[in-house]
């Protein structure tokens, strides 16, 4: 019988292998969260949080987006093309990170509300630079269909950063214990991906500047094209912290990155696996022309997503600060009373969000990114007007809830919207 259950094909096989590696990385930040807020005080999480956002944010700009175009050739010689340009490519714009660090880096730190511990500014561009490197090894790995060292090169990461950052809060390192974990952390994964790549090392006699100018040029749309939606995406993921950082203390910004840690990932998991479903499902009715089907599925789908999140959400929502308080300790109160308020938005991301694939299927991909700048638009700008103002912080937050809610809110309208025209236009 437990043979039955395994997967058979090779795509099985890889995708469960990379799922694996991804769900256990993910399980890990959020497994050992109630040692950390017992190690590290929420100012700390927050200035940990600002460098996490600002870290992810320019990582999108490092490898202008060309490590996604790895796993599109045929020949191995284009690959090590593109991927020695690429890592000049990141190397190049890393050090111009570096750079700007050096001659602003207080300033920076300091109008982010980090004004006491402006260090961590500085760990930006190596951090950029090792994640862009990261990226680039594990895309050739996909493209080697090393699918075991990509995973576990995922899960080294995330486990590193861990024992780093419980390791140097016991010594006593906690100003900068979660910042430094993290960043040796990519140094140490990078490293391994770089060692499992040499298997099939670059062939660097077969390289010339020619090859790589001609391999970038082939894939520039990934820099034309896909990087402008990647950047909008990215400053909703990470723009959210930074934003509130320009007007609140560290220590709010801290509070409101555990709940995001804790509550916002589970979410983000069982949506992205529920969505790839949907994708899939989506697909073959719409080749086979059942869009009534479809949008009745849907429906049902999301029927079901608001009944067993209800519970959970309305758990949050009721005894959000108790549950904090128990779980990382007393002076994480302030957090579960933000969860209570945020428990609202993650709820109608939790049955919306699975839905966004829809748009994909039915190739309405300009619907989409649309719907992503209506999404960022309506979660940042009350958090400015909010911040301008000097409103209390847990109007902050409720921006924040209401935004979030709106845009998912408004996505389930598109999507049916949608699928009611799709309908219509195949009756």
């Amino acid at each position: 019988m437990i043979k039955a259950l395994k997967p058979t094909s090779e795509f099985s096989r890889s995708v469960l292998t990379l799922m694996t590696g991804t769900s256990i990385a993910q399980a890990i930040p959020i497994a050992i969260s109630p040692i950390l807020t017992r190690i590290y005080t929420p100012e700390e999480f927050g200035v940990f949080a600002i460098y996490v956002s600002f870290t992810g944010f320019l990582a999108i700009f490092v490898t202008l987006r060309y490590e996604h175009a790895i796993v599109l050739p045929k020949k191995k010689s284009e690959v090590d093309s593109l991927c020695i340009g690429l890592m000049l490519i990141i190397s190049a714009i890393s050090l111009f990170f570096l750079a700007v660090s050096i001659c602003f880096g207080n300033d920076i730190a300091s109008a982010l509300g980090s004004r006491e511990a402006t260090s961590w500014v500085y760990f930006v561009p190596f951090s950029v630079f090792l994640l862009g490197t990261y990226n680039a090894l594990n895309y050739r790995l996909l493209w080697l269909k090393n699918y075991k060292s990509s995973a576990t090169g995922k899960v080294m990461m995330s486990g590193s950063n861990a024992a780093g950052n419980v390791s140097l809060g016991v010594l006593g390192w906690t100003k900068f214990g979660l910042v430094l974990g993290n960043c040796v952390s990519y140094l140490i994964s990078a490293a391994y991906l770089f060692k499992k790549n040499k298997q099939r090392p670059l062939n660097l006699k077969c390289l010339s500047l020619e090859k790589i100018y001609e391999v970038l040029g082939r894939y520039k749309s990934f820099p034309l094209q896909n990087l402008p939606s990647a950047i909008v995406n990215g400053m909703y993921n990470n723009g959210k912290i930074i934003l509130i950082s320009l007007f609140m203390s560290s220590a709010i910004v801290g509070y409101l990155s555990l709940v995001l840690r804790v509550l916002q990932i589970p979410v983000t998991v069982v949506s992205s696996a529920i969505s790839d479903a949907v994708y899939k499902n989506s697909a073959e009715e719409l080749n086979s022309g059942n869009v009534g089907r479809l949008r009745n599925r849907v429906l049902k789908l999301l029927l079901i997503l608001l009944a067993v999140g209800f519970f959970p959400f309305l758990t949050i929502y009721l005894y959000g600060k108790e549950i904090f308080s128990l779980v990382f300790g007393a002076e994480w109160a302030i957090a579960g009373t933000y969860a209570s308020v945020m428990s609202l938005g993650l709820y109608t991301m939790f049955f919306a969000s699975p839905l966004t694939k829809i748009l994909w299927a039915l190739e309405k991909n300009k619907w989409y990114f649309y719907w992503e700048l209506s999404r960022l638009a309506l979660v940042s700008i009350p958090l400015v007007y909010f911040g301008l103002v000097g409103s209390k912080e847990i109007f902050i937050v409720w921006s924040l809830t209401v935004g979030l809610s709106v845009s998912y809110l408004l996505l389930v309208v598109i999507v049916f919207s949608a699928l009611g025209r799709s309908f219509c236009g195949r009756v």
